[in-house]
């Protein structure tokens, strides 16, 4: 990775896993859930999670990757654009008396 903020980022992860996994082992747990997101539209989290999969496989802990689209930025984009179809000009939601009392 290019970036040494994203790269110290990989290496506190890997650390938090290094902890984690044995204990969570140890308590008859399965899974771990490391979820990791962007909203850049560069793919950059895809990146990262191929990243973060190669550094863990050194691991006694195999992990798998698993892409899960979150519908939750688009659904919200959508609902802006509702919104200022009927909201009078130049009004956003929220700005009427009523919010901000």
């Amino acid at each position: 990775m290019k970036s040494l903020g994203v790269t110290r980022i990989l290496e506190k992860v890997v650390e938090l896993c290094r902890f984690l996994f044995p204990r969570y082992q140890a308590e008859g747990k399965a899974y771990l859930t490391v979820a990791l997101g962007c909203t850049g539209g560069k793919h950059r989290s895809v990146s990262i999670a191929h990243e973060l999969g190669k550094r863990l496989q050194n691991l006694k802990f195999s992990p798998e990757l698993r892409f899960e689209l979150d519908p939750s930025i688009e659904y919200s984009v959508h609902i802006s654009e509702l919104l200022k179809e009927v909201l009078p000009h130049g009004e956003s939601p929220g700005t009427d008396e009523e919010s901000t009392r």
